[in-house]
């Protein structure tokens, strides 16, 4: 009898535990959105004041910023580094590419650094800091929606594992 209230035990939490780790990933998206909008107030400071390349830019940026975005700021600056004139588009893409299963980031998400990227060196302080000062509205923007569905698909996928916990134990008696 012990064993078998064990075993119910055990499939209640595991099943909880199981919906807390699903629900990680919106927490994860919050997190990775909001250390965007640093980096792009941090990248237009560097730019309008410091004066920096990017690539040291990129680097010094990334001191701040937690894996995996770091990750990805580190692959541009090397590349940036070994290629000062390489296509900032492509160079992005390839970044999140190869580290898409470690970011929390939505598509949409994905496609605002992508189109951030197109003009990201291209030309004068004035129109680097629009580029950015729009990356930085639409960033804020999908964070907005991101704490939204958040709120609610923690709550929800919490409350999932429990309930599918007590199922199956409800079930097995």
């Amino acid at each position: 009898m012990f064993l078998y209230i064990l075993a119910c035990f055990v499939i209640l939490l595991g099943c909880g535990m199981l919906g807390v780790v699903l629900s990680g990933k919106f927490k994860e998206r919050v997190s990775q959105l909001s250390q965007l909008q640093n980096v792009m107030t941090q990248l237009e400071f560097d730019i309008d004041f410091l004066n920096i390349t990017l690539d040291e830019s990129f680097e010094r940026i990334s001191r701040n910023v937690e894996s995996p975005l770091k990750n990805v700021l580190l692959y541009i600056s090397d590349r940036l580094k070994k290629n000062p004139v390489a296509d900032m588009q492509r160079l992005w893409s390839r970044a999140i590419t190869k580290y898409q299963y470690d970011l929390a980031l939505s598509k949409e998400d994905i496609d605002i650094l992508i189109d951030f990227s197109k003009t990201l060196g291209e030309g004068n302080r004035e129109k680097e800091k629009n580029n950015i000062k729009l990356a930085d509205m639409r960033l804020k923007m999908a964070l907005d929606r991101a704490r939204s569905e958040a709120d609610k698909n923690v709550k929800m996928y919490r409350g999932l594992g429990f309930l599918a916990g007590v199922f199956i134990v409800i079930v097995l008696l």
